[in-house]
């Protein structure tokens, strides 16, 4: 049962040799992100009055006075929603659509509201409110900070909306086998009023979650502490780069204390990353839709390995409270938290851990390997799976180059952002010279012993030209192999960079 459940889930994450993928609807959505930027070149929006919260109500949240009053189980409204139905990768192929629905469960920091007709259970609902109330609220406000309030309507709650979510895979197939699908959103035009600029505001802080999965489930339950991370960092920064906002969304159930394991939604993107990992870590869907999956794991494994070595958690509430950009931001809010350094050290050390994974590797704070149950499961399961089925599933970070006869001389691409393993065996002393043609790539010689403990030797690089030399006695006695770690740390979403390199045995 446990191997055909892996298998299945690995068959989601390796394209089917030949066929064209169907598109993956994620929060991550390139239409989200857009209309984010283009929102965040707006003021900020300003509470709005009783009189214009009144076209967006109904008349029982309203006092005689025409002041805002808590509605009252039972009470209905209607909602916008997105449908992706007829989804073809365009923006103007999702629609927007009204639906009536009815307050089913009020907490102290949460409205639940569910679709009329939706199938959504009241155990179901029950659980949604009381896990939002008791872990993924307190503990993300405690570790990424509150979402705006009272905020755009003036009520310190903020909505769980539990709505069919229109889209290829519906009700039918609540997992998308057949299509795309979604498990929820945070669409930021709720924020603002409803006006030219945003006619399809829900004026209130909310979160989507779509009816067609159980919303009482574990799956749902990380999808909410996904995207209400996203609302909060909304509030404390409308600008952030997608892949720092979608990266600290992936560690947000593990925050709220609600680890998926392998098969959770962080555990399936970094398995997805681990086998395909030729993919930029800042450069968010440069590998098109069909890579998307491999994007979040990216940026989930990242702000794994930052919230272990850098502080922490609360180094998360530093970064999410800069107003920094991107790598910029994060450097920010680590040196803030008392970790100064530089992002060219952050990554490669980031790199060499994935391949690694060695905690006595390298000083105890800073170490090249990971100490996360939910990293170390993951590991476990592929290696488990690769050592019954070798010829059809990969190990996680296999090299992508494999280096058995010498002399020899090698080029390749690597994306900003992104890092390359290359693995080298025989026996005598190797000599390998690496030129990057000036650009900022960085190099790590990570030598495997025969008792497979790791040594690390960066290879010095001249400055300018980015071009080195390192020796390493002893391959095929005393070193059994050498993995050559290159990184392309270049601070800017440019092209692709080539580099060369040579290897010789002595």
């Amino acid at each position: 049962m446990l191997l055909r459940r892996y298998l299945w889930l690995l068959a989601l994450c390796l394209p089917a040799g030949g066929a064209k993928a169907a598109p993956t609807i994620l929060c991550g959505h390139s239409l989200l992100q857009r209309q984010q930027e283009r929102n965040a070149l707006l003021p900020p929006p300003r509470p709005l009055a009783p009189q214009q919260l009144r076209r967006n109500r109904q008349k029982p949240s309203f006092s005689i006075a025409a002041a805002p009053t808590p509605p009252k189980i039972g009470d209905k409204t209607q909602f916008w929603g997105l449908d992706f139905t007829n989804y073809d990768g365009s923006d103007r192929s999702i629609r927007h659509y009204r639906r009536m629905a009815t307050l089913r469960a009020s907490t102290e920091n949460a409205y639940v509201y569910v679709e009329d007709g939706a199938p959504a259970a009241t155990r179901s609902i029950n659980a949604l409110a009381q896990t939002f109330e008791e872990k993924i609220a307190p503990r993300e406000h405690q570790y990424f900070g509150k979402p705006w309030s009272p905020g755009i309507d003036s009520d310190p709650r903020v909505t769980l909306l539990v709505m069919s979510i229109r889209s290829p895979g519906g009700t039918m197939d609540p997992l998308g086998l057949s299509g795309a699908t979604i498990g929820g959103y945070f669409n930021d035009e709720d924020e603002y009023p409803s006006d030219d600029k945003h006619p399809y505001s829900n004026e209130r802080e909310m979160v989507t979650l779509n009816a067609s999965l159980d919303v009482g489930s574990p799956l749902v339950l990380e999808v909410l502490a996904h995207e209400y991370q996203h609302l909060i960092h909304w509030a404390a920064d409308r600008g952030e780069s997608l892949w720092v906002n979608e990266g600290l969304s992936m560690v947000a159930p593990s925050v709220a204390g609600l680890d998926g394991g392998p098969t959770g939604s962080l555990g399936s993107a970094i398995m997805a990353y681990g086998l395909d990992y030729d993919n930029s870590l800042t450069v968010w869907a440069d590998r098109g839709q069909e890579g998307i999956m491999a994007d979040y794991g990216a940026a989930g494994l990242f702000f794994t390995y930052l919230g272990e070595k850098y502080g922490g958690p609360d180094s998360f509430f530093k970064i999410v409270h800069r107003q920094e950009k991107g790598i910029d931001g994060v450097l920010a809010g680590l040196k803030e938290a008392g970790y100064p350094t530089q992002f060219a050290e952050l990554f490669t050390r980031w790199a060499v851990a994935n391949l690694a994974d060695d905690e006595s590797l390298g000083d105890a704070a800073h170490s090249f390997g990971y100490s996360s149950p939910l990293v170390q499961s993951v590991r476990g399961s592929v290696a488990a799976l690769h050592e019954l089925l070798p010829d059809l599933i990969p190990k996680l970070f296999q090299p992508t180059t494999r280096v058995k006869s010498f002399p020899m001389k090698g080029s390749d691409s690597l994306r900003p952002q992104a890092a390359h393993y290359l693995e080298l065996t025989g026996t005598g002393t190797l000599n390998v010279r690496f030129d990057g043609g000036g650009r900022p790539f960085e190099v790590f010689v990570l030598a495997r012993r025969a008792d497979d403990k790791y040594d690390l030797y960066p290879m010095p690089l001249d400055s300018q030209t980015r071009i080195g030399s390192q020796q390493i006695p002893g391959l095929g006695s005393s070193i059994s192999t050498v993995y050559l770690v290159v990184t392309y740390v270049a601070e800017d979403e440019g092209q692709p960079a080539e580099y060369r390199y040579e290897a010789k045995l002595e």
